[in-house]
């Protein structure tokens, strides 16, 4: 049973503070049981945590860990892989200290409504509405490729840096990080000084 194995390890993590000094710490590590539950991958705990500690909520992490399955499960069960482990732990983050769906990011709408591709299960049917129901593109996810329904953004990616570089790289750049990268692009070829 899962939940006695997370229960377990949480009180094993409690007493074990007592006993750190006679503790070989070559070969023993804390182990997270609770990853079993959350299914959190690593890196994506880091990002938990400086949401929520820029939200001055460190203290409601538990919540958001049993919020990500839910959330997964709403959503068709995604993949925890960068990008789409990044959009279920923003959207954890906003259902615990919002409430459910009330903050919606773009790029849930955006998986929602099938720029990302298929799920690989179907979306909860009253998650899709919510989530959908001011969105730009409309409340009906797409049946075609994304590519089919999306904007060439290329050109309008050379134009943006055309002035200082016509290097595909940093084209690319642009195109993929519009905001970040043509900041980036402007401190690289001195065209902007660096914020310190």
């Amino acid at each position: 049973d899962l939940a006695h194995l997370f229960n377990l390890g949480q009180y094993i993590e409690s007493v074990a503070p007592k006993y750190r000094d006679f503790m070989d710490t070559t070969r023993t590590a804390v182990i997270d049981t609770g990853v079993l539950m959350h299914q959190i991958p690593g890196g994506m705990t880091t990002n938990l945590v400086a949401q929520l500690r820029e939200a001055n909520a460190l203290d409601r992490i538990d919540e958001v860990y049993a919020e990500i399955p839910r959330i997964r499960k709403e959503l068709g069960y995604l993949p925890l892989v960068t990008p789409t482990s990044q959009i279920v732990g923003v959207q954890a983050v906003q259902n615990v200290l919002v409430g459910r769906y009330k903050l919606i990011p773009r790029q849930v709408q955006d998986y929602v409504y099938g720029l990302y591709g298929k799920p690989p299960a179907p979306i909860d049917p009253e998650i899709q509405e919510i989530v959908l129901k001011y969105y730009q593109r409309g409340k009906t996810p797409i049946t075609c490729r994304p590519a089919d329904v999306i904007e060439p953004e290329l050109d309008e990616a050379k134009e943006a840096v055309k002035d200082f570089t016509q290097d595909i790289g940093d084209v690319l750049i642009d195109a993929l990080y519009p905001i970040t990268g043509l900041g980036f692009l402007k401190r690289k070829y001195g065209l902007e000084t660096p914020r310190c």
